[in-house]
């Protein structure tokens, strides 16, 4: 739909994203609205996003290119294009290389150490039941009630949980409804968003850095 407006626009667009700056990005219509109130004489809905998390950048300007800001286009798969034309990439940026609090030093969009963050805390824990689900919970200083947990393979059934979101465990399923899953957080009120640890995969490597600049981490 987007680019059908480029299209008849005839000219660049250049334009920062439809949310408060380090916020949740908007993945629908309704984001926007919520999060802008008052702001916005139009919105164009244009359906949900189809991706889900933002997208890959790439730096062209090193040698050899290096994957700023990772997206659902993971660093292998760029990697073995670039390696046809005789080029080698090497990882991510990581935080400590190219990340701060500092907007006007970074060279990509999305590299601030707390970016894409819910109103509530948002934490990644690993557990192997619910009581040590419970626990962790518990020394974080939280009531049960006060939480939601995102989960993908541990699904806590029995916790007396404020919410449990069962989540595709799928990296591009997931990094479709992610973002979904945290704004419907925020509009419950809950303290604290518990989201399972992913796979160490590298399709799930966009996904995992949205997460840990979520909570700040």
């Amino acid at each position: 739909f987007i680019q059908a407006v480029i299209r008849e626009c005839g000219f660049p667009i250049a334009a920062p994203s439809a949310n408060p700056s380090n916020r949740l990005s908007p993945t629908q219509a309704e984001h926007v609205r919520r999060s802008l109130t008052g702001r916005l004489p139009l919105i164009v809905d244009g359906g949900a996003a189809q991706v889900g998390i933002e997208s890959t950048v790439l730096d062209l300007t090193v040698s050899p290119p290096k994957v700023l800001r990772p997206g659902m286009i993971h660093w292998h798969q760029i990697e073995a294009v670039l390696q046809e034309g005789r080029h080698e990439v090497v990882s991510m940026a990581r935080p400590e290389d190219d990340t701060g609090n500092n907007p006007s030093a970074l060279r990509s969009p999305g590299l601030l150490k707390k970016h894409y963050a819910p109103e509530a805390r948002l934490r990644v824990w690993e557990w192997d039941n619910e009581q040590r689900l419970l626990r962790e919970i518990e020394a974080a200083g939280y009531r049960p009630e006060e939480v939601i947990v995102v989960a993908h393979t541990r699904i806590p059934l029995q916790a007396p949980l404020g919410g449990v979101s069962v989540m595709p465990n799928d990296p591009e399923a997931f990094a479709r409804a992610l973002y979904g899953e945290l704004h419907q957080c925020d509009r419950q009120g809950v303290k604290l968003i518990v989201v399972e640890a992913l796979p160490k995969l590298p399709e799930w490597q966009g996904i995992e850095d949205r997460l840990k600049r979520a909570s700040g981490s």
